[in-house]
């Protein structure tokens, strides 16, 4: 007979009992010492009172922190904590130590538990989160493949801005065979217009069937996550955004979420940890002043690549509220994502504060998919206790438990994902610690593969805040006097024009200016590449741009401005309707001609 033996008298003892016996059922009994004592004589009197007692079928006794491991042996989720302790001397020391202090403490630590998990003693399941996520990742797939179907002829095309021909024409003098490890794509097979329209197609059809189909889930995730990593390799001069590899590390992730492996949802809150701790990180490292003394916001909303009218308004807020809603977002990013390994009560409040910092964000500026990926990987903080008090609840975790019914089988299986989860952690920790500037050469050689497949990325929003906003504006000549100014779609130009709202849409070459306009002429080949375009009247490139000044034929010369924008204030916009102001900074590039 194996038995736990704890103080009946103590209320903690008794809560974290019945966590147990939740976990491990009728495979052990429980027992308060004050019954079975006489039974127990090997054990005295005082270690019954100072710490639970496991005694397993041979009578062999643990104690403390090692009693409840070995208890937790026989539940289905949690006997990797045993093994631990028994082959990592530090975890045992500290469980040992910690141990103690609770025992000291428990009507402190009685408190803190029932904050953190509340009276429900049930294990947490996670279906209904699984079947939330999966739908939540087909739409932003979804978008993602249909906001660059529109752009990728103007972008990649054979007579776009960087056609992707002569992309892995270079790679492949460069590289030889090495090429496709090097930039994994199925451009390799073709990079005619027909074949990169087919694979944003497959992408847009494989995401709908993911919507609509759990049993053939694996299938459309990998075709979308293949898709879209032949994508990003191929435009990587206009897809270099963390968000790129965030999708596509949250998207190979999901290839496994039929499995019923609780090793996938660690894995999922290991890299909402990491993007959203790493942001946080980034900033304190940069050395950034404006971060430091929390005055970021007096110009982020301003500055950003393409704010909205709401960052507008948001920009007219006083100062103190700029600095509050930083220090705010330091608490976000930088302490709540430590509450994900935290009991469900603590990670139910973790998710309430990620969702509230992503809904601002995108309220006030336009990031594409980026907010709507973030809120759906903040699912996996929730668990079905939580989300089945919604309607149709029940229906939904239904349909999905017989869809994942045949996960993860045999001892094989269950090793070689315990084996690649451990190598996955091991990626995201360096990722990590290059957020602090260590350089773990030992991970250098597993970093390289999963850098190229894009399987762990490194993040780190907004390290450095861009103070000034510049913009460069286009403007094309048939005699070299008279200029006239063309205009992107959604970047600030005519500072009459209100910023408008654009995500989940991700305006590649809008992004792109805004980056230019930070550096010099020179290493911009894209932007060398769009003024020959422009020249050349190519149709598919004028499709990216806004207003066309010659629209009867090409201009003979075309140059870049900078000018230095501003949000007007609510004065002059309210006088005059104005939403910028601008000044001239000097000439960008030179004048460009064909000839």
């Amino acid at each position: 007979m194996r038995i736990l033996i704890y103080d009946g008298d103590c209320g903690f003892c008794k809560y974290w009992v019945n966590w147990i016996k939740a976990r491990a059922g009728n495979k052990i009994d429980y027992a308060p010492y004050q019954e079975v004592k006489e039974d127990y004589p090997e054990i005295k009197e005082k270690d019954f009172e100072n710490a639970v007692q496991f005694v397993d079928e041979n009578r062999v006794v643990y104690s403390a922190a090692g009693a409840i491991y070995k208890a937790l042996t026989y539940s289905n989720t949690h006997g990797w904590l045993h093994w631990l302790y028994s082959y990592f001397s530090p975890f045992a020391w500290f469980s040992e130590f910690f141990y103690k202090i609770v025992a000291r403490n428990r009507y402190f630590f009685s408190e803190i538990t029932y904050l953190l998990v509340g009276e429900s003693f049930t294990p947490s399941t996670y279906e209904f989160a699984r079947v939330l996520f999966s739908q939540c990742l087909a739409l932003v797939y979804l978008f993602a493949f249909s906001s660059f179907w529109v752009q990728a002829m103007g972008l990649i095309g054979s007579h776009g801005v960087m056609p992707a021909s002569q992309i892995l024409a270079d790679f492949a003098t460069n590289f030889g065979w090495s090429r496709f490890f090097v930039l994994p794509t199925l451009a390799w097979i073709s990079s005619s217009d027909i074949f990169i329209n087919g694979i944003c197609i497959a992408g847009i059809v494989s995401a709908i069937l993911m919507f609509f189909s759990q049993r053939t889930f694996i299938l459309f995730s990998f075709v979308c996550w293949i898709c879209y990593l032949s994508i990003v390799n191929v435009c990587s001069d206009f897809m270099s955004f963390q968000w790129e590899s965030l999708i596509l590390e949250v998207g190979f992730l999901s290839i496994f979420l039929r499995s019923r492996s609780p090793i996938l949802i660690w894995l999922y809150r290991w890299l909402l940890f990491r993007f959203m701790f790493s942001s946080a990180v980034c900033k304190i490292m940069s050395g950034d002043s404006h971060w430091r003394d929390l005055t970021a916001l007096n110009f982020h909303f301003e500055t950003q690549p393409l704010p909205t009218w709401v960052g507008w308004y948001f920009h007219q807020l006083p100062e103190i509220f700029h600095k509050f809603s930083v220090a705010l977002m330091f608490i976000i990013e930088g302490l709540v994502p430590f509450l994900f390994f935290l009991p469900r009560r603590a990670r139910y409040f973790g998710f309430f504060c990620l969702l509230g910092l992503q809904s601002l964000i995108f309220i006030t500026g336009n990031y594409g998919f980026f907010n709507i990926l973030s809120a759906s990987l903040c699912l996996f903080l929730l668990d079905d206790e939580f989300l089945l008090r919604f309607k149709n609840g029940l229906t939904w975790k239904k349909n999905f438990s017989a869809a994942i019914t045949k996960g993860l089988v045999g001892k094989a299986k269950k090793t070689l994902a315990a084996v690649g989860a451990l190598l996955l952690v091991l990626a995201g920790s360096a990722e990590l610690m290059a957020t602090f500037r260590i350089k773990p050469t030992v991970f250098i050689p597993l970093m390289t593969v999963t850098d190229r497949f894009r399987i762990v990325g490194g993040y780190g929003l907004f390290a450095a805040m861009t103070a000034v906003r510049n913009e460069i504006i286009i403007e094309g000549s048939n005699d070299g006097k008279v200029w006239q100014e063309y205009e992107f779609k959604w970047k600030p130009g005519d500072i009459n024009k209100r910023p408008y709202f654009v995500a989940p849409h991700q305006p590649h070459l809008d992004w792109q200016a805004w980056f230019a306009a930070l550096g010099g002429f020179e290493n911009q080949f894209w932007l060398h590449n769009l003024m020959v375009r422009i020249l050349q009247g190519e149709p598919a490139v004028l499709n990216l741009l806004g207003k066309n000044p010659f629209p009867d034929g090409p201009p003979k010369a075309v140059h870049v401005l900078l000018y230095q924008y501003h949000f007007s204030d609510l004065d002059l916009h309210s006088r005059t309707g104005q939403w910028w102001t601008r000044e001239l900074v000097g000439k960008y590039s030179p004048d460009m001609t064909l000839k």
